[in-house]
């Protein structure tokens, strides 16, 4: 029996399908994933950044390595040109290829100042420390009166001026400076003493007896010009002394003022002991001496117990065209190289690049031709820096080398005194600017 037909009612848009996902639950799981998947890329993100930080400093320590391997390098190098470029070092002084570093000339000035600071004047000391002296009976150590008013020739931006100007401008460093540039070689040490030093050493020596050559003229009270210091015997009492020292004659030449006050010096050095007939190891002072004193007079002892010689420096009269003529007395260049040579047989530069440093190399068995050929090298401005023995004892033939083109008119100055051409050669391990194989050609 059927019944009456069903209504089919049709769905209704609005209400939500039973069977059909639940897009909330969709929703929710979605949300609930994504920090998750934010967190583990952060992880992969670091990991990387970590990766990216581990190669990079590897990197960089193998480039350090790599620097310290090349510094190294650089370190073994010039520690080979220290030692002339040669791998393996040798110590037999007799052996070929031996070389050593040569101790300069002790070059000490000596500045002696006023009561107001000014310069009265400066010494020189000269002292060989490996006693090289020419002969058995030449003075190894020498002693060099500058007077104040000696005159220097103009310096880079500087015009010529005198000692005493120097030093009021710029003090010893300056003065050193100046006399270094005309002298073509630099002090290896500088020193101030105050005149009441001189005073108390003149005390100790008593009147000084000196023979004046000339006449030292000089104004009196009113201007007029007077006979300051008489020629001939002249008794100089020690409060005089330091006066004497700095007082510059008109019109005096530079060589007579530097001769009267070696005399000076000379009969101060009687003083302390150290006259050139003295044969003692140190000093003899007054027991009442200063600590000042005592400080000054073992300058003369570190020069060491040898015979001790003055002497004067090579100086010409420049005349000045004025009016009326102006007469200057400065360092003659000309007698310089050859008075260098004499007095300072291993001199240093007074400022870089003054003297081409040079190696000397003995290609014979006498063992003089170091001294005998040295004079020349400094003469043509060479400061011989290394010395020692070349590859071979039988060498024939001298050569002078460079290893740079600047350095070709130092070395053709120093070939030219030697009578030998210069030739350029290829040395890496060259940190000289000349080197100098003496041969049997150079022996007299």
């Amino acid at each position: 029996m059927s019944g009456p037909p069903q209504e089919t009612l049709a769905p209704d848009p609005s209400s939500p399908d039973p069977t059909a996902p639940d897009p909330t639950a969709g929703a929710t799981a979605t949300g609930s994933s994504q920090p998750v998947v934010r967190a583990a890329m952060r992880q992969r993100k670091a990991k990387k950044r970590r990766h990216r930080a581990t190669v990079m400093q590897g990197v960089l320590t193998f480039l350090f390595v790599v620097a310290l391997i090349g510094l190294g390098f650089v370190g073994w190098k010039s520690a080979l040109k220290i030692t002339g470029g040669r791998v393996s070092e040798v110590t037999d002084p007799a052996a070929p290829n031996f070389i050593a570093k040569v101790e300069p000339t002790n070059v000490d000035l000596v500045a002696v100042t006023a009561a107001d600071g000014s310069l009265l004047t400066a010494l020189f000391l000269l002292s060989d420390p490996a006693g090289k002296q020419k002969s058995a009976d030449a003075a190894a150590n020498t002693v060099v009166a500058v007077s104040s008013g000696l005159i220097l020739w103009e310096f880079e931006d500087a015009p010529p001026d005198s000692a005493a100007n120097i030093y009021a401008s710029g003090g010893i460093d300056a003065l050193s400076l100046r006399l270094g540039a005309d002298l073509s070689f630099g002090t290896t040490s500088s020193s101030e003493v105050p005149s009441t030093v001189i005073d108390e050493l003149a005390l100790a020596a008593g009147p000084l007896t000196l023979d004046l050559p000339d006449n030292v003229l000089g104004p009196d009270e009113s201007g007029a010009l007077v006979v300051k210091y008489p020629a001939g015997a002249l008794v100089l009492p020690p409060e005089q002394v330091t006066e004497f020292l700095g007082f510059r004659g008109t019109e005096e030449q530079e060589l007579s003022r530097s001769l009267r006050l070696q005399m000076v010096w000379a009969k101060l050095l009687e003083a302390v002991g150290a006259s050139e007939s003295s044969t003692k190891g140190s000093l003899s002072l007054p027991s009442s001496a200063s600590e000042e004193l005592t400080s000054f007079a073992d300058l003369f002892s570190q020069m060491s117990s040898a015979q001790i010689s003055l002497t004067t420096l090579p100086t010409t009269e420049v005349v000045l065209n004025m009016s009326p003529p102006v007469k200057l007395n400065q360092i003659d260049e000309l007698a310089i190289p050859g008075w260098v040579g004499e007095f300072v047989p291993f001199p240093v530069s007074a400022y870089p690049g003054q003297r081409a440093t040079v190696s000397m190399l003995n290609g014979t068995t006498d063992k003089r031709l170091l001294n005998l050929s040295a004079p020349k090298v400094v003469a043509g401005g060479g400061q011989i820096s290394l010395a020692g023995n070349a590859a071979s004892f039988d060498l024939a033939t001298s050569t002078v080398e460079y290893t740079e083109s600047g350095s070709k008119a130092a070395a053709e100055a120093i070939a030219q005194q030697l009578g030998l051409p210069a030739t350029l050669i290829t040395d890496q391990n060259s940190n000289v600017d000349v080197t100098v194989t003496m041969g049997q050609d150079l022996l007299p």
